[in-house]
């Protein structure tokens, strides 16, 4: 009897939670989002793109920079400065700086869906279903 109670728990609880119980691999839904890497104003042009899932602790965008760099630095290789009160600033993206000067100004800008982050990279905390995009734009 005491089989058939703990089984009738293990039932309950994996309804609670969502588990398919035909496989393990879907105790937990898979939260991805897409990064993407866009230079159409220097050379060399590139447009990369890599779907990430999204950790279940808080993570940051730089986090999730570094992951995707581990996972194929010759797409994702980057540079970044970090200033102490306001966090870590995009310089370069696979070898393409940004450069602001009296002759030249372009900018790593950072968007997703819904139009340009009002925050950096040490800051924002991708979504499920984002769509995040670095872009190296004029300025």
């Amino acid at each position: 009897m005491k089989t058939a109670r703990y089984s009738l728990v293990i039932v309950c609880l994996m309804c609670i939670i969502g588990v398919h119980s035909t496989a393990a691999d879907h105790i937990r839904p898979i939260r991805t989002f897409t990064m993407t890497v866009t230079n159409s104003l220097k050379t060399p042009m590139f447009n990369n793109s890599i779907t990430l899932p999204i950790r279940w602790i808080r993570s940051r965008l730089i986090d999730y920079m570094e992951t995707a760099g581990d996972i194929d630095q010759s797409k994702f290789k980057f540079t970044v400065t970090y200033f102490a009160k306001l966090g870590y600033f995009v310089n370069a993206f696979n070898d393409v700086y940004s450069v602001w000067n009296a002759s030249e100004k372009n900018y790593w800008r950072i968007s997703n869906q819904n139009g340009s982050l009002n925050v950096g990279v040490s800051t924002y905390e991708p979504q499920k279903g984002d769509r995040v995009v670095f872009e190296l734009v004029s300025g």
